[in-house]
């Protein structure tokens, strides 16, 4: 009897063990594509939204946009890899981290960050900065029309008229 308590602890710690080696602590983070919009000096839809790569949308909108608060929509899967292949076509990862010179003011920004599994890339991008790459422009917009933006963010008139509300 006292050898089967042996071997049955000895086994339980075998298995506490190994569930503890796949608890998911080292699994790669899901990969994911975000834009942030921030302010300008005006009307400017303030949000965020984030693609995963299982196709899941998650937006949070604050300001001048249709629906504030948190939203979230499944895209097909495939979405994800074309705005990733889109990244890598325009150079993302070789984009400096900032374009935020003050060659024009109160214009809004706009941030990219691009995780893909424990690489991240994040671009800052002030509109106000002429010397910005032209693909970086394409790329927030990309992201936009992939995620279907507008029925969170609205028209230029359904943001104004929520914020006045």
């Amino acid at each position: 009897m006292h050898n089967r308590m042996r071997s049955a602890v000895l086994v339980l710690g075998i298995v506490l063990v190994l569930i503890g080696m796949v608890d998911g602590s080292d699994t790669l983070p899901q990969s994911s594509i975000t834009l942030e919009r921030s302010m300008c000096f005006g009307t400017c839809p303030v949000y965020t939204v984030t693609l995963y790569q299982n196709g899941t949308v998650w937006y949070h909108g604050e300001q001048f946009v249709k629906e504030v608060g948190d939203r979230s929509e499944m895209l097909n899967a495939t979405s994800f890899e074309t705005l990733l292949k889109a990244c890598e076509e325009a150079g993302f990862f070789q984009m400096n981290d900032e374009y935020v010179k003050l060659d024009i003011t109160d214009m809004p920004g706009a941030i990219i960050t691009l995780q893909n599994g424990t690489d991240v890339k994040r671009v800052e991008h002030y509109h106000g900065d002429l010397h910005a790459p032209k693909k970086i422009i394409e790329l927030e917009d990309l992201i936009d029309q992939t995620v279907q933006i507008s029925r969170w963010v609205g028209t230029g008139s359904d943001q104004i008229k929520e914020e006045m509300i």
